[in-house]
């Protein structure tokens, strides 16, 4: 025999002869084809998750600019805030 092998033990004490592992491996799946309907669904569930994690992305690094914010003169503060005006309107936000 070669390659690793198993015996297995009933209840009752009675052991098999040696088994080869390959024989408790599934044979290897076909892939399966995709449909446009799969597709689209998959394209839908990808903008969702995308538009999750940008939502939270963008909470986070507002939560940073604030804590950063309460490190900072009060000067300091509204310079800022009107860079961030200039840059959410040069993007559009």
């Amino acid at each position: 025999m070669t390659g690793p092998t198993v015996s297995l033990t009933s209840p009752n004490g009675v052991t098999t002869v040696p088994i080869p592992l390959d024989t408790f491996t599934a044979p290897p799946r076909l892939p399966m084809k995709e449909t446009a309907e799969d597709e689209a669904v998959r394209d839908r569930t990808y903008r969702v998750v995308a538009d999750v994690l940008r939502g939270f992305i963008e909470r986070f690094e507002a939560l940073r600019r604030l804590i950063a914010l309460r490190k900072r003169h009060a000067e300091d503060i509204a310079e800022k805030e009107v860079l961030l005006q200039i840059y959410r309107k040069a993007l559009g936000m």
